[in-house]
């Protein structure tokens, strides 16, 4: 059995606390540490603030030598689909093929506002999200690993995971 942990990074995790996990984590054999990929505080803490998830991932890639690190999810409304994939892929290669490529079709609305990023209907959203998926796994051919692991997260129905399935084919 294999233990992984996720952090809220959105709730002012520091980038002193992001390195302190990580070397917890190493130390106690935990094989993947996910961070969620939000600006705003969940808590609903707006005096809270957040390092952007990939960039922490692979600034930790280079101080980490077996974690394997990703998102627990990044929104597909985000990120451009080459950018997210970029992303991915770099911290892929800093850690040498450990890179968790999380991604979601993104889902809060006034995170979305505050931060002046598009939240379309679900149809468009999974496009996003299909196409930001692709693009991870095309540019994973440039990578040391086949492409970065990848992992879907969806907070939906049963027809949003199974949308998602099909449409991520």
């Amino acid at each position: 059995m294999e233990v992984t942990l996720m952090i809220e990074g959105q709730e002012e995790v520091t980038w002193e606390d992001w390195v302190a996990i990580a070397a917890a984590c190493e130390r106690s054999g935990i094989g993947t540490l996910f961070r969620s990929d939000h600006y705003l505080s969940v808590e609903d803490r707006r005096e809270r603030g957040s390092l952007d998830a990939w960039a922490t991932l692979a600034a930790l890639a280079a101080v980490t030598e077996k974690l394997r690190l990703g998102t627990m999810v990044s929104p597909a409304t985000f990120r451009h689909p080459s950018v997210f994939a970029k992303s991915a892929v770099t911290v892929d290669r800093i850690s040498g093929g450990r890179a968790e490529a999380g991604l979601g079709a993104g889902w809060w609305e006034r995170e979305h506002d505050a931060y002046g990023f598009d939240l379309p209907e679900l149809g468009p959203r999974m496009d996003a999200f299909r196409s930001s998926w692709r693009s991870s796994r095309a540019s994973g051919r440039t990578a040391p690993s086949a492409s970065p692991a990848s992992t879907s997260g969806s907070k939906g129905s049963t027809r949003s995971r199974s949308r998602c399935r099909r449409r991520c084919r």
